[in-house]
């Protein structure tokens, strides 16, 4: 099939000068005489999360997971498969643990580049073939080293690789890749992927799952993981899920 809490406004503390008694007074009977209607409290409309506030919510689910697959179709799309994130899915088998896969699609991808953090002897440069094909297994992410939205961080990922493999669109140019709409950079701990595109697409094995919704997931996620560690010693443990046993929340 692949290629197949919210926040609120802060509410200000108001501070009232000391006025004289006469004028609490009056303001007193002024308020006791608005219609229920105008006396109904107010409600505080959630501020709505910008797409970078999106695509970091994003950055943030998959930062603790594996980067498990790519796969192309060029010219339409190129897709990176993630496992172990911070979202959960419907289980792909009853009595396993939610679903964690996630694909992000580029599409109408404008570059593709995978980098490696040594330099390359020739019959190395076939390493993104060999990951693909399944014999390297998954690769964990390097903690805090994905962005989609920080461009210093890009420059800093890309300038550090030793190596820079282009395997769609022109041989990496800082300021071509930095101006796409869109680019996603990670490492892992030899390896990684630079690309650019128009637009995203993200998938579960379920379909289409919108941007707007991961952070809602994520939040999800962390009630799901106190409800597993809430029944982990009981008679009626949730089935073992790998990302829950091994990570340690510093902060949400």
């Amino acid at each position: 099939m692949l290629l197949k809490k919210s926040w609120f406004k802060p509410v200000s503390t108001i501070y009232m000068p000391v006025r004289p008694f006469t004028n609490f007074l009056h303001k007193l009977r002024s308020l006791t005489a608005l219609s229920d209607k105008q006396r109904e409290p107010q409600i505080i409309s959630p501020e709505p999360f910008t797409e970078d506030a999106l695509l970091d919510a994003l950055t943030s689910a998959i930062n603790c997971g594996h980067w498990n697959y790519w796969a192309s179709a060029f010219p339409d799309v190129f897709q990176l498969e993630f496992k172990h994130t911070l979202l959960n899915f419907p289980p792909a088998q009853p009595d396993a643990p939610p679903d964690s896969l996630l694909a992000i699609q580029l599409v109408d991808p404008i570059s593709v580049h995978f980098l490696s953090a040594q330099p390359l002897i020739e019959h190395q440069n076939g390493w993104p073939y060999t990951f693909q094909s399944g014999k390297m297994g998954s690769l964990p992410l390097e903690f805090q080293q994905v962005t989609f939205t920080q461009s210093s961080l890009k420059r800093k990922l890309l300038q550090q690789a030793s190596g820079i493999l282009t395997i769609y669109g022109d041989a990496y140019d800082e300021d071509a890749f930095l101006s796409a709409p869109y680019s996603l950079v990670f490492m892992t701990t030899q390896y990684g992927c630079a690309v650019s595109g128009k637009s995203i697409r993200l998938l579960s094995r379920q379909g289409d799952v919108s941007l707007s919704d991961i952070p809602d997931l994520k939040s999800k996620w962390w009630a799901y993981y106190h409800t597993y560690w809430e029944k982990r010693k009981t008679d009626q443990p949730l089935p073992k899920d790998w990302r829950c046993e091994t990570i340690i929340p510093a902060r949400r």
